[in-house]
């Protein structure tokens, strides 16, 4: 066999199998995450894991947060929903890492500049995943009167 005759197979051969062998680890089945959250006042907590003395002009706040989160793409698809947190001019919703009554930090932004019935799609590193299909997650709405939270409810994995 003439050395340009191998370098030819040697190069058919790891082409065929380039495909094959890059694929390897996609074969596993994407696990799809079933997420939800009952948001409320009373769950929110200061960043020093102290109950939070909720104010009377949030004492009837709450929300729902519900979401599918894909194991392979990384991708979350959410919605959330909320009422009671007064008219702010800016919302946000983040999902955090932390056991319930403890604060913790960031994982993933939802939105910013939110609206109650509000749905989108975001990414979500790896090791963030791991919380949240743990159940080592929660989801809280924020206002510029409540940097730390005006509801929040610990996501429950199904």
């Amino acid at each position: 066999m003439t050395k340009a005759l191998a370098i030819a197979l040697t190069l058919v051969v790891a082409a065929l199998a380039g495909p094959t062998l890059a694929g390897a680890g996609d074969t596993a089945a994407a696990k799809t995450y079933k997420l939800g959250a009952t948001m409320n006042a009373r769950g929110v907590v200061t960043p020093k894991n102290k109950p939070w003395k909720v104010p009377a002009a949030a004492s009837k706040a709450k929300g729902t947060f519900t979401g599918k989160l894909n194991s392979v793409t990384g991708k979350l698809s959410w919605r959330i929903t909320y009422s009671g947190v007064g008219n702010p001019a800016l919302s946000i919703a983040d999902i955090h890492s932390g056991a319930p009554g403890k604060f913790g930090p960031i994982l993933v932004r939802l939105c910013a500049h939110c609206t109650s019935g509000q749905t989108g799609v975001v990414k979500v590193k790896a090791s963030a995943q791991k919380d949240i299909a743990a159940g080592n997650s929660w989801v809280t709405v924020i206002t510029e009167k409540y940097p730390n939270g005006v509801i929040r409810g610990q996501i429950k994995v199904g």
